[in-house]
C-alpha cells in the first residue's frame, strides 16, 4: 500500500495530477479541492490511497490527512465508487459534510453529482457513528498546526524577539503556507527570521 509520496507536480487537471517521485510519474486521481491548492512544478506531500480492481489500478491522492479518512469511509458504503466519493469531496469539505451527515440534509447531499435520495440516505444512516471519526481527522491537524506556531513563538522569544511580534509574525507565514506546502519548525523560524 502506498501511504503518501512527495515529489513535484508535473502537470495539474482539475480532477487528477502527474506527480514525479525520483523520475517515475505517478497519475493520481483528486478531487476539485486538492487540485485548487497545488501548483504546477511545485513540491508536495500527498497522502495517497491505491484501489486495485480487476480492470485497473487507480491510485487516488489527497493534500489532506482528513480528506483521505472521509474518502475512505465513503467508499466503504454500497454504491459509493471511488469516482463518486471524490465527487462528494469536491462538492463539500470534510468538516462540511460532517455537518450535513449530522443535521441530516439529505437534500443538500442528495444535490450531489451521482448521490440520489436513497444513497444520501444510506450516507447518514452509515456515518452517524462515524462523524466523530471524520471531526477527530480535522481536530487533529488543527492541534498539530497550533503546536508548530506554539514552538515556534517560543524560540523566536528565546532569540529575543518580543511575544507580539513573534506571535504576529508565525500567525501570518502560517496562513501563506497553510494547506499549500508543508513546512518544518526550523522552515518556519528561518523566515520569520528573514521578516525581521
Amino acid at each position: 500500500m502506498i501511504a503518501y509520496m512527495k515529489g513535484k507536480v508535473i502537470k495539474k487537471l482539475p480532477t487528477s495530477l502527474i506527480i514525479d517521485v525520483n523520475g517515475l510519474g505517478y497519475l493520481l486521481k483528486v478531487s476539485l479541492h486538492t487540485s485548487s491548492q497545488v501548483q504546477a512544478n511545485h513540491i508536495y506531500s500527498l497522502y495517497t490511497h491505491l484501489q486495485i480492481r480487476d480492470d485497473a489500478h487507480t491510485l487516488y491522492g489527497f493534500l489532506y490527512q482528513e480528506e483521505k479518512e472521509c474518502f475512505l469511509l465513503l467508499i466503504k458504503i454500497n454504491g459509493i465508487s471511488g469516482n463518486i466519493a471524490l465527487a462528494i469531496l469536491s462538492t463539500y469539505t470534510p468538516d462540511v459534510l460532517y455537518t450535513l451527515l449530522k443535521e441530516k440534509n439529505i437534500s443538500k447531499i442528495s444535490a450531489i453529482k451521482g448521490i440520489g435520495k436513497k444513497l444520501a440516505e444510506r450516507m447518514v444512516v452509515e456515518l452517524q457513528d462515524k462523524l466523530n471519526h471524520i471531526m477527530y481527522c480535522t481536530d487533529d491537524v488543527i492541534s498539530s498546526t497550533t503546536h508548530l506556531a506554539e514552538e515556534a513563538i517560543q524560540a523566536l522569544i528565546s532569540l529575543g524577539i518580543k511575544k507580539p511580534v513573534a506571535q504576529k509574525m508565525v500567525d501570518e507565514l502560517l496562513k501563506q503556507v497553510q494547506h499549500h506546502e508543508d513546512i518544518t519548525l526550523e522552515g518556519l523560524i528561518k523566515r520569520a527570521l528573514q521578516k525581521l
